[in-house]
């Protein structure tokens, strides 16, 4: 029994390590330098984030070197103070999911209350990581339509990746019909995902997807195809990381409902080959048309704010999908001489179902 415990014990911290390996959150690096191309030293660099307010403030080694860590993807503004020299501030600097973002920074000399504001510069270059994938940004998470409304169908706009999946179960219950990826020629269902860092892969079924957020509960997320980087380590396939959105110091949300209804959904193919109109069904013991009921909701809202007894931030989400679905067809059944082995006749018959007895 004890035994048993230990090994548990040790089991659980191994997994602790391999959940906090796995990071969503954005870095940022560089070296504080002068004109002449010097290293500054005790440079205060702060990374503010001007939706919640919350800082982040290192200062740079003797080498000039600072590195900032563990900063939720968003946009800030960064600010390089030293004694002598200008103020330099840079603003609308956006980082995204698990991103290592190298910032370099000349200072001019300067009194303290002069400052130097840069508004807009190329955009950053990955050096200092070897994984390669594609950020889905929240822009087309909100604005490019979705089956089902299912965020991570969007994973299909990244060069190399393939939904082997029906597109029927591509709603966000189908949790292991939509975990149908494979990357690179790679092999089905081999790919991790991750929830703000953490697993999210389901314990049942060929490594399932576990929980599929709303889509207005997304902030954006990204698929790292070539997982060359230590910290993945899992999968031999892709990693899908996936950032919720977080509350800000003003309070904010939205109120969803999308529906799917018979009189807004055109007739299927096999209904129209037999006659059948849209939005109903051919009982084959009478062969009259009934109701053939379909229906789909997906309601729901989410709220973010700020929590001003703890001055923190908070984000809630809720969603239904209740739903009911007729299959609308037609069905073939022998008549009474094809029942009793009599096939005289038979010729000529195969485009004639449902025949009366």
């Amino acid at each position: 029994m004890k035994k048993h415990l230990a090994l548990s014990l040790i089991w659980l911290c191994l997994m602790s390590f391999v959940a906090l390996g796995q990071e969503f959150r954005a870095t940022i690096t560089g070296r504080v330098l002068d004109q002449n191309k010097a290293a500054v030293a005790n440079a205060t660099v702060t990374v503010r984030n001007p939706r919640t307010n919350e800082a982040i403030a290192v200062t740079t080694n003797s080498e000039g070197v600072y590195n900032v860590s563990f900063i939720n993807p968003g946009v800030y503004s960064i600010t390089v103070e030293a004694s002598g020299f200008k103020r330099y501030v840079r603003d609308n600097q956006e980082l995204q999911v698990s991103q290592t973002a190298t910032i370099d920074v000349t200072l001019e000399v300067g009194a303290t209350g002069e400052t130097v504001t840069i508004t807009a510069e190329a955009p950053l270059l990955e050096e200092t990581k070897s994984d390669r994938g594609n950020v889905i940004e929240n822009r087309r998470i909100t604005e490019l339509p979705l089956n089902a409304r299912n965020p991570f169908m969007l994973s299909t706009l990244t060069p190399g990746i393939t939904y082997n999946g029906p597109a029927i179960y591509q709603r966000p219950f189908d949790n292991g019909a939509i975990a149908d990826w494979s990357v690179n020629g790679g092999q089905n269902r081999n790919n991790e995902f991750l929830l703000d860092g953490a697993p999210n892969n389901s314990i049942q079924g060929g490594n399932n997807l576990a929980y599929v957020p709303p889509v207005d509960a997304v902030a954006e997320f990204k698929i790292i195809t070539n997982s060359f980087d230590a910290q993945y380590g899992r999968t031999s396939g892709g990693v899908i990381n996936v950032q919720l959105k977080s509350g800000t110091n003003q309070f904010h949300g939205s109120l969803y409902e999308f529906m799917r209804r018979n009189w807004l959904d055109s007739n299927n193919l096999l209904a129209n080959t037999q006659g059948i109109p849209a939005g109903r069904a051919k009982d084959p013991a009478t062969g009259k048309f009934i109701p053939a009921e379909h229906f789909l909701d997906q309601y729901g809202g989410v709220i973010g704010g700020l929590r001003r007894a703890r001055q923190d931030v908070l984000h809630v989400q809720l969603r239904r999908l209740p739903r009911g679905h007729a299959e609308s067809g037609g069905a073939q059944r022998p008549d009474r001489g094809l029942s009793a082995g009599r096939l005289q006749g038979l010729q000529g018959r195969q485009r004639q179902p449902d025949r009366d007895l």
